[in-house]
C-alpha cells in the first residue's frame, strides 16, 4: 500500500474543480481478509480534536446499513503526531455507531474502544480484531461452500 501524490492530487482538484455540492468521501483504511475473502472493518484516521464532516458521517451511516456486519472504527491520534518519535504516537480507538449528518457540526455517537494506546496495542488490538472477524466470516463461508457443493451434487445427480 502506497500513499501516491497522484492519488492527493485527485482528490484535491476533485474537491475544487467541481461544484461545491459534489459531496465525496473516502476512507483511511479497509481491513480484508484473503480467506476467506471478507471485508473486516473500515478504519479512519483523524487528528485529535478533528471532526467527522458530513459527508464522512452520511457515508458512513449507509456502509453500516450496506454491511452490517462491519464495524467502522475511528482512531485518533494524540498529539504530538508528525514529527513526533514513533514510541511516543498514542491513539484513542473508537467504534463509529451512529451520527445524525444535518447538524452543524454533524452529531457522532462513538463507543471507546482503546485510549492511550501505543502502535504495539493497537497491533495487539488489530491482531484479535481480525482473528475474530476472519473465524465468523470463515464459518459463514464454509457454510456457503459446502451448500454450494451440495447444490452441484444435487444438479449433478439429476443430469442438469
Amino acid at each position: 500500500m502506497r500513499l501516491s501524490r497522484s492519488h492527493l492530487l485527485f482528490k484535491y482538484l476533485h474537491r475544487v474543480r467541481f461544484p461545491r455540492n459534489f459531496y465525496a468521501f473516502d476512507t483511511d483504511l479497509v481491513l480484508v481478509s484473503k480467506y476467506p475473502p471478507k471485508i473486516l472493518a473500515i478504519l479512519e484516521f483523524k487528528n485529535q480534536g478533528d471532526r467527522l464532516s458530513f459527508s464522512e458521517v452520511l457515508g458512513f451511516n449507509h456502509l453500516k446499513e450496506a454491511l452490517p456486519d462491519v464495524s467502522i472504527y475511528i482512531i485518533e491520534a494524540r498529539k504530538p503526531f508528525v514529527g513526533a518519535e514513533e514510541d511516543l504516537h498514542r491513539f484513542d480507538v473508537y467504534e463509529y455507531v451512529y451520527g445524525d449528518w444535518r447538524p452543524d457540526p454533524p452529531e457522532v455517537m462513538l463507543s471507546p474502544i482503546l485510549l492511550g494506546a501505543t502502535w504495539y496495542d493497537l497491533l495487539t488490538w488489530e491482531s484479535a480484531l481480525r482473528r475474530d472477524r476472519q473465524r465468523t466470516a470463515k464459518e459463514v463461508y464454509d457454510d456457503r461452500i459446502l451448500h454450494d457443493v451440495d447444490q452441484k451434487r444435487v444438479i449433478d445427480s439429476r443430469g442438469w
